[in-house]
C-alpha cells in the first residue's frame, strides 16, 4: 500500500472509534504529503465536520467540489449545516426549471469516479434528499417536495424523505411511492448501487493475485525437491506487487477473491461461475418481509400527514407486538391521539415510548409537551423539559418542551424566546413557529403571530395549525371573511370537528346563520358528542328562531356538562323565547350554581334573573352569544395539537 493508502486507514479507524481529534492530526499530514489532492482535503474536511465545524469543513473543499463527487456533497452538506444554503445549493443544482420545477444536477468535471479513497460516493437518492432539505429550509416547498419523491424514488431506504414528502402535503406523490419504490426489486437496485459502488478497504488485507498454476506432474518431470533448511520463503503479497488498494473497485475485489481461493486450490484456474438463481433468491430473501414492514410505517405516517387518525392506528396496530411496544410506534400512535383530541391517551402514549426509549426522549417531547399543555401537567411537563435538556441539549425539541412549561408558567416573554431557539436550532422546524404565533396570541401581539403563522406555512404548507393561527388572528382583528377563508383551508387539510367548528364560527361572526348551521351539522357526524359544535349548532338554530331544534341539543349539553355555565345560559334564552318563564328561572339557577359567587358571570345571572322579575324578559341573542370571554365563558377547543 501507498503512504496515502496508509493514512487514509488509518484516519477511517480513528472516526469508527469516534477518535476524532487523533483523525484531524492524521488528516492534516495526509494533506500536508498530497496539498492538491482531493480525496487528501475530503479527508480533512469529513474530521472538521465531525467536530462540528462545518464552516471550515466548506473551506477547506471550496476548491475541490468540481473534480471529486464525494468532496462535492461534503461541501454542500457542510454549507448546510454552517447555514449556508445558497453556496449549498450552487454546488449542487445547475438550475431549477421555472415551469415545471424540475431540478437539473451539476455535473462534475475532472477525475473520473469518487477520486476518493475508502469512500463510498454519494448515492443519488442521497443527494436528492439533501436538496431537499435545502429547498425546504429557503421555503420552496414544490421543489423541496420533488426533491424529496426522487429521493424515495431512488431508494425506499430514504425514510427522512418520506416522512418529507407527506410532511409538505404531496399526498398523491406519497401513495404513488408507497406502491413503486417500497418493492423488492426497487430496494435491491438501491442496495447493489451501494455494495458496486462502495471502495472495498477491507480487501487492503486480501492476497495478492496468484502467479500462473504450475504444469502437471508428470513421469519425466519429476517433482522440485524440498526446499533447504532456514527461514521459510515468504509469499509474495500485494505490496511486493505495488497494488494501490485504496483503489480497488469493487469488480476487481471479485477478481482477487477468486483467484485467491484458486491459489490455494490444486485445481487449474478458471473464470468464476454466474450466481445460480438459488443465490439470486437468496440475496433478496430477507427484503420481502422488510420492505413489507417499511410499507406499513409508510402508510401510518402518510395516514398521519393527512390527519386521519383512525387510519394510522389501523396501520400501527398491525404491526407484530415487539414493534407495536417500540418507541416509534408508541409516539406515532401518540399523534393519532391528538389529533383525535384525545390528550390523556395520547400523554400516556409518550410516557410509554419514554419508558422504553430513554435515550429517545426528545423525539417527539416537543407534541409530548404540547399535550402536557393543554392538560394543564406543570408537574409532568417540569420533568420533561428537565430529561429531555439533560439528554439531548441540542436538540430543537427542547426550545419548544421550554416554551410550552414557560406558557403554562405564565411567563410569555420566556415562552417567546424558547420558541425562537428552537427555531434557530433547526431553519426547517414550522412547528417552533406555530407555537410561537398561539404565544404572541396570547400576549394580543396579533402582528408577531401573524408573521409566526406565514413563516410556518411558508416551511410548510401542510400545517393545518398555523393556517387555523391565521385565522383567529384576523378573528381577533374582527376581519371575519379573512379568517374564514383561512379556517377553511385549515379544514380541507385537517377535517375534523374542530377545524369546522372554527369555520363555523366565522360564519356566524358574518351573520351567516344557515350556512353556519351546515358547517356544525357537518360537524356534527365527524364528531357526534363534540360540544362546542354543538353549542354552535344551538346559537345557529336560535338566531333562525328555530327554538324547538335548539332545546333538544341543549338537554344533551347540559346533561353531558353540568358543570358548563354557557350552556344553562343559552337554555335559559331558549325557554325564555320559547315563553316558558318557570324553565327560563330553573335554568339560571343552574347557572347561578355553576358560576362563582363574585365576579362578572355570577353578576350577569342575577342581573337576567331581575329582569325576569320585572317583566322585561333575557337580553338579546347577540348579548348572549358574543359577550366577552373574559366576562362571559365561551366553551371552546383549542386548536393546539
Amino acid at each position: 500500500m501507498t503512504l496515502g493508502t496508509h493514512l487514509a486507514l488509518a484516519i477511517q479507524s480513528a472516526l469508527d472509534h469516534l477518535d476524532f481529534a487523533t483523525a484531524h492530526f492524521l488528516a492534516d499530514r495526509l494533506v500536508a504529503f498530497f496539498p492538491l489532492r482531493p480525496d487528501a482535503r475530503y479527508w480533512l474536511a469529513r474530521t472538521l465536520f465531525h467536530q462540528n465545524r462545518p464552516a471550515a469543513a466548506a473551506l477547506a473543499l471550496r476548491d475541490f467540489i468540481g473534480v471529486s463527487a464525494a468532496c462535492r456533497f461534503l461541501y454542500a452538506r457542510a454549507c448546510v449545516a454552517a447555514g449556508q444554503l445558497h453556496d449549498a445549493e450552487a454546488a449542487l443544482v445547475a438550475r431549477v426549471d421555472a415551469k415545471t420545477g424540475a431540478v437539473v444536477l451539476r455535473p462534475v468535471k475532472g477525475v473520473k469516479g469518487n477520486g476518493v479513497s475508502f469512500v463510498q460516493p454519494p448515492a443519488p437518492a442521497a443527494v436528492w434528499t439533501l436538496l431537499g432539505d435545502i429547498y425546504r429550509r429557503t421555503e420552496r416547498p414544490a421543489v423541496a417536495a420533488h426533491c424529496h419523491a426522487r429521493a424515495v424514488a431512488g431508494s425506499p431506504f430514504q425514510w427522512t424523505s418520506f416522512t418529507a414528502v407527506c410532511e409538505l402535503g404531496a399526498a398523491t406523490s406519497a401513495a404513488s411511492l408507497i406502491k413503486s419504490a417500497f418493492t423488492v426489486d426497487a430496494a435491491s437496485a438501491a442496495l447493489k448501487l451501494v455494495r458496486d459502488a462502495r471502495p472495498c478497504g477491507i480487501l487492503a488485507l486480501a492476497p495478492a493475485p496468484p502467479t500462473p498454476a504450475p504444469a502437471p506432474l508428470t513421469e519425466s518431470a519429476p517433482a522440485p525437491a524440498p526446499a533447504a533448511t532456514g527461514t521459510p520463503k515468504r509469499k509474495r503479497t500485494a505490496s511486493d506487487a505495488g497494488l494501490d488498494l485504496a483503489r480497488v473497485t469493487r469488480s476487481q475485489s471479485k477478481r482477487l477473491a477468486t483467484t485467491a481461493a484458486l491459489e490455494s486450490s490444486p485445481k487449474p484456474a478458471s473464470a468464476p461461475a454466474p450466481p445460480s438463481k438459488k443465490a439470486s433468491l437468496e440475496a433478496t430473501s430477507g427484503l420481502a418481509p422488510l420492505l413489507s414492514h417499511l410499507t406499513t410505517l409508510a402508510s401510518a405516517v402518510r395516514a398521519l400527514a393527512q390527519c386521519k387518525p383512525s387510519s394510522a392506528r389501523h396501520h400501527l396496530l398491525s404491526l407484530p407486538a415487539t414493534h407495536q411496544a417500540s418507541g416509534w410506534v408508541q409516539r406515532h400512535l401518540a399523534r393519532a391521539c391528538m389529533l383525535d383530541r384525545r390528550d390523556h391517551a395520547a400523554r400516556d402514549h409518550f410516557a410509554r415510548a419514554r419508558k422504553v426509549e430513554p435515550w429517545s426522549v426528545s423525539e417527539g417531547a416537543d407534541y409530548y409537551s404540547t399535550a402536557l399543555w393543554l392538560l394543564g401537567s406543570k408537574a409532568e411537563l417540569e420533568v420533561l423539559a428537565a430529561e429531555v435538556s439533560r439528554v439531548a441539549p441540542g436538540a430543537r425539541e427542547v426550545g419548544v418542551v421550554q416554551g410550552n412549561l414557560a406558557s403554562l408558567q405564565g411567563k410569555h416573554e420566556a415562552a417567546v424566546a424558547a420558541f425562537v431557539r428552537a427555531g434557530e436550532v433547526d431553519q426547517a422546524y414550522a412547528y417552533a413557529r406555530v407555537m410561537l404565533g398561539h404565544e404572541y396570541l396570547a400576549m394580543d401581539r396579533l402582528d408577531a403571530a401573524a408573521t409566526a403563522f406565514r413563516k410556518a406555512v411558508a416551511l410548510d404548507p401542510n400545517s393545518y395549525n398555523a393556517w387555523n393561527g391565521l385565522g383567529l388572528v384576523y378573528e381577533r382583528e374582527g376581519n371575519h371573511a379573512a379568517a374564514q377563508d383561512h379556517y377553511v383551508r385549515a379544514a380541507k387539510i385537517n377535517a375534523s370537528a374542530t377545524m369546522y367548528l372554527s369555520v363555523g364560527n366565522s360564519l356566524l361572526a358574518q351573520s351567516k346563520w344557515r350556512d353556519a348551521l351546515g358547517v356544525f351539522q357537518h360537524a356534527l357526524k365527524l364528531d357526534a358528542a363534540n360540544p362546542a359544535c354543538k353549542a354552535g349548532a344551538v346559537k345557529a338554530h336560535l338566531y333562525l328562531d328555530d327554538v324547538e331544534s335548539a332545546l333538544p341539543l341543549l338537554t344533551d349539553l347540559r346533561t353531558a356538562h353540568p358543570g358548563e355555565l354557557t350552556f344553562h345560559y343559552l337554555a335559559a334564552y331558549a325557554y325564555d323565547a320559547r315563553g316558558d318563564r318557570d324553565a327560563c328561572l330553573q335554568s339560571l339557577n343552574d347557572a347561578a350554581a355553576c358560576a362563582p359567587p363574585s365576579g362578572v358571570p355570577a353578576a350577569a345571572v342575577r342581573e337576567c334573573m331581575a329582569r325576569l322579575a320585572r317583566g322585561q324578559g333575557m337580553p338579546t341573542l347577540d348579548e348572549v352569544v358574543s359577550g366577552d370571554p373574559a366576562e362571559m365563558p365561551q366553551f371552546v377547543e383549542s386548536p393546539i395539537v
